[in-house]
């Protein structure tokens, strides 16, 4: 069922269920909305592997992601923390990549690609990105997804029938270089570069 909401498709999938999850631990055991209590979602995460073949415009990239949810009592009670995470490797077929140079335009640096607010236009200026390299749509696959939610010891494989796994117009990877996409990152840390936001924001790298 949940293949006809586009919201649980491709790498926005993981939000989708993630918010379902927080949304969950606001209900009372009824399955009412309990005021008594506030919950707070974080996310945080790091690109572990990442390749690109500026020839042929193919790449590859692991990432995890991390989604902590905090439930804080508005009275006596304790404090609860949950951490669900995912470990997604994803290919970029041929063609899927393009780098494109940063413009004149304040207002549109990289043009083509995704609307930026002022606070990330002047991070943008700030950090010097001159280059992003960008894909969206069908030329990326997702290959594998892993999940671990909270309390276990390892991943274990979400089966391919997944939603998340498919291929959708909405699915799209954002990153911002100071120079020139390297084919791998190796000792290249943030700020040198970015993962930026999707539409669909899924693959977090906050340098953790």
């Amino acid at each position: 069922p949940e293949r006809r909401f586009e919201a649980f498709r491709g790498l926005g999938g993981v939000l989708a269920h993630e918010f379902l999850n927080a949304a969950k631990a606001t209900l009372d055991r009824s399955g009412r909305f309990d005021p008594s209590k506030r919950v707070y979602e974080f996310f945080y995460g790091q690109t572990e592997q990442f390749v690109f073949d500026k020839d042929d415009g193919s790449g590859r990239i692991v990432n995890t992601t991390y989604f902590t949810t905090v439930t804080v009592p508005l009275g006596v009670g304790p404090i609860v923390s949950t951490t669900d995470s995912y470990r997604w490797d994803i290919a970029v077929d041929p063609g899927g990549f393009s780098v494109v140079p940063k413009t004149s335009n304040p207002n549109d640096p990289f043009p083509g690609t995704l609307d930026f607010s002022p606070a990330m236009l002047n991070r943008i200026n700030a950090l010097g990105f001159q280059y992003k390299l960008w894909a969206k749509g069908t030329l990326i696959d997702i290959v594998a997804i892993e999940f671990k939610p909270d309390g276990a010891a390892n991943y274990s494989l979400v089966p391919t029938s997944d939603p998340r796994y498919d291929r959708t117009d909405a699915n799209c990877i954002d990153m911002l270089f100071v120079n020139f996409p390297p084919p791998v990152l190796g000792t290249l840390q943030p700020p040198l570069y970015c993962l930026g936001r999707c539409d669909n924001p899924m693959l977090i790298n906050t340098g953790i």
